[in-house]
């Protein structure tokens, strides 16, 4: 047997060392929370401030029990250029009910989940009554996208 000393005695190796941080920035919680919630800034925009991680951000916060903040649509300025979601209508800028579309969507509900059809006897009888979707006439995937929005909610 060779000796392990001795294999490897004629090999000269290079190291290079990198530096470790041992010790991660220290970011005091309440700073987090105030510049989210007094502020009003982003976690992205928190970080890039503070200097640390967008996790690091999400992190404070969940500790702290801070729920994300609304980002969706306000109903009551409603300036998108699609078309308004399944069952509203844009009057004056706001979003409202379109009680047309609302009754067509109780029949989709009342058909799928009371009378217990299938989806393509639900569009058959929705067709059948002349119930006509934005498109023309319904599909299963608008039947069934639109039963998602409104079911509990009629």
């Amino acid at each position: 047997m060779v000796d392990q000393a001795k294999r490897w005695a004629n090999r000269t190796y290079l190291y290079d060392f990198v530096p470790l941080i041992l010790d991660p920035k220290k970011t005091k919680p309440a700073i987090v929370r105030d510049l989210y919630v007094i502020e009003g800034l982003s976690k992205g925009e928190i970080a890039e401030r503070l200097d640390i991680s967008k996790t690091a951000v999400s992190g404070h916060l969940k500790q702290l029990e801070i729920k994300k903040k609304h980002t969706g649509r306000d109903p009551n300025n409603y300036k998108f250029p699609r078309s308004p979601p399944y069952g509203f209508k844009v009057v004056d800028g706001k979003l409202v009910q379109n009680p047309r579309e609302i009754k067509m969507a109780r029949m989709i509900i009342q058909l799928k989940d009371r009378d217990g059809l299938t989806w393509k006897r639900v569009i058959e009888e929705m067709n059948r009554r002349n119930f006509k979707s934005r498109i023309g006439e319904w599909t299963i995937d608008s039947a069934r996208s639109t039963r998602a929005r409104w079911v509990g909610k009629l």
